[in-house]
């Protein structure tokens, strides 16, 4: 079987293959749901490392029976715990991706998967207090949190065919949140109410784009709820963006296969979208991606998570992409970290490429400037070999080197030639990164102390 390497540059006027502010990491759950106290990986001691310019923060109610509860645990209120985190993380420079979902109301129990239900009234009536619990926490972070998503996953399935939230029943959840937090009660002429509402992501995998259940949703907003109408008084439907999680090619580090597989999902989900939409400025935000990395190994899981970022960053349609997640659970190893106490030995092989394409360790120097890039380094992936073109060469000594994602050197040539080409010797298939280096152009790679 063909091996395919990917290289990430970092050099000297470097050339940047993702733009690192869309990237972020899902944190699990912030808080203890039985104590509230503050969980470990909500600390920035483990996040700031890492690099990540966004977090995706679940907003769950813990022990508290609402988030404007005011019952003391661990000696602070819901806010009070939440407000810690956020305030926290916000003093890191990192942007709060906010989930509002079933665990900040309650668990609908199968009352939302049928239309019109046995009992639609106990839906409706779900459907306003879960709006209600979203409206509180969108007032007491609106100032700091300006994305929120809605209800996780809601046509994932309770048995072998049954979404958990039947779309009409979505549409209609839609609908509440986008009027009560930005138009109605005076809403519309506040300009911190106006945040971006993100309709709760779908779960997409090989054989579902999540494309008929979007299409569904705006089937029934538009002729049985009143999109329209609110179309025309806020001059949007009622989202501002598309939730979408991907889970694709779960056995594979094939390169081709894998950019294949999302690029497919992608384009099944969007296609149906704007079947009905209006407003082409609205992306795409994936807060949530991954694969495991027990049974295939940590250079597998390693190798995915750089081939998914590289084509969420280099397609427009999509806001941010967001790993899952910062550490393995009982019952899925979908981490950066081994589960553990988040020491530096429960770090994976996908820390380290996640970091590495952070700008807190991109390689710079005198012009580290993306307008200096004349050269290219190419086909990327690679497998054989690699060429340069395009260096200017000087009189003094280049070099390339190559390194792994753990930042070990595993080789490195003279560059003798405006265009080269380079045949690494034994690589596995995975991350890897490149370095230039002349003695009149000097660079560093900036790393954080842990």
């Amino acid at each position: 079987m063909t091996k395919y390497f990917i290289l990430f540059i970092t050099c000297f006027s470097c050339f940047q293959l993702f733009s690192q502010g869309n990237m972020g990491i899902d944190i699990g759950q912030p808080i203890n749901p039985s104590t509230g106290a503050i969980n470990p990986g909500s600390d920035t001691s483990v996040i700031g490392p890492t690099c990540t310019k966004w977090v995706r923060v679940n907003f769950i109610l813990g022990p508290w029976s609402s988030p404007t509860d005011t019952t003391l645990y661990n000696g602070k209120t819901w806010a009070q715990a939440y407000g810690e985190i956020i305030d926290k993380l916000l003093a890191k420079g990192i942007s709060i991706y906010g989930l509002i979902g079933t665990e900040a109301y309650t668990n609908p129990a199968g009352i939302l998967e049928q239309f019109p239900g046995a009992d639609s009234s106990l839906s409706a009536a779900w459907i306003a207090g879960y709006t209600a619990n979203f409206v509180s926490i969108v007032d007491i972070f609106k100032s700091k949190v300006q994305v929120y998503e809605s209800y996780n996953e809601p046509n994932n399935w309770t048995n072998s065919n049954t979404a958990i939230v039947h779309p009409a029943w979505f549409s209609l959840m839609l609908q509440e949140i986008y009027l009560n937090t930005k138009y109605f009660n005076g809403h519309n002429s506040i300009p911190a109410w106006q945040v971006n509402l993100v309709s709760g992501a779908l779960f997409t995998f090989d054989l579902n784009d999540g494309g008929q259940y979007i299409n569904d949703t705006y089937w029934y907003g538009k002729n049985v709820y009143a999109w329209d109408w609110t179309h025309q008084q806020t001059g949007s439907y009622p989202l501002d963006g598309f939730g979408q999680h991907i889970y694709v090619e779960q056995g594979s580090a094939n390169v081709s296969l894998v950019t294949n597989a999302i690029k497919a999902n992608l384009n099944g989900f969007w296609n149906n979208i704007y079947v009905y939409e209006t407003n082409p400025n609205k992306k795409i935000w994936i807060s949530e991606f991954g694969w495991e990395s027990n049974t295939y190994g940590q250079q597998f899981q390693s190798t995915n998570l750089l081939t998914g970022f590289n084509v969420f960053q280099n397609d427009p349609r999509v806001s941010l992409a967001i790993w899952f997640t910062l550490s393995d659970f009982p019952g899925g190893d979908w981490g950066l970290y081994n589960m553990g106490t988040f020491q530096t030995t429960d770090r994976k092989s996908a820390y380290y490429t996640f970091k590495n394409m952070q700008t807190c360790s991109i390689v710079t120097g005198r012009h580290s400037t993306l307008e200096d890039s004349k050269f290219k380094i190419y086909p990327n992936p690679f497998n054989e070999s690699f060429s340069i073109e395009g260096w200017v060469l000087e009189e003094k000594e280049t070099t390339v080197s190559l390194y792994n994602v753990m930042g070990e050197k595993i080789e490195t040539w003279n560059l003798v030639k405006e265009k080269d080409v380079f045949y690494p010797k034994n690589l596995k298939a995975g991350a890897y990164f490149i370095k230039i280096r002349s003695t009149t152009k000097t660079s560093t790679i900036k790393s954080l102390k842990d």
